[in-house]
């Protein structure tokens, strides 16, 4: 069960940071550099919402828009500070961020939210309440005991 909390929601969560640092950046290199740590930890394709699936969610498009805000960093990375075009790019890009990380969020809570998740968690309920049961069964047998040699 922990290793699937590594590999499922530990993964987009760490991506996110990635984003959160990208968005932070002080130049578009640094931005480009987070934006690949963080697109190599999620997904290449899928959807979490698996029972509604939206484009906001969908892994592969996130993957894409990834890869569009990477060649975009690249490209403000070859003009000069002091161009507005520069500024321009560095807050559309930032906003961008933002906005790519806000997806990836909604998709966290999903990604672990699945059938493996659902039967363990089904499995724990089930076996916690199946010894609730038996430890009550187990104080009347000893009440029962008590009552019958007094």
């Amino acid at each position: 069960m922990y290793n699937h909390y590594l590999e499922s929601y530990y993964s987009i969560d760490s991506a996110k940071a990635f984003l959160s640092r990208a968005e932070t950046a002080p130049t578009p290199d640094l931005m480009a550099d987070a934006i690949q740590k963080s697109k190599m930890l999620v997904p290449k394709s899928g959807n979490p919402v698996w029972w509604f699936p939206t484009s906001r969610t969908d892994f592969g498009l996130i993957q894409n828009d990834m890869v569009g805000l990477i060649d975009l960093a690249r490209a403000i990375g070859g003009l000069s500070r002091e161009q507005e075009a520069y500024q321009v790019g560095m807050d559309t890009l930032r906003g961008k961020i933002r906005t790519l990380g806000e997806q990836m969020g909604e998709a966290a809570g999903y990604h672990f939210l699945n059938l493996t998740s659902i039967f363990f968690g089904i499995v724990w309920v089930l076996g916690f309440t199946a010894v609730l049961y038996l430890r009550s069964k187990q104080q009347v047998a000893i009440k029962e005991e008590e009552i019958l040699t007094t």
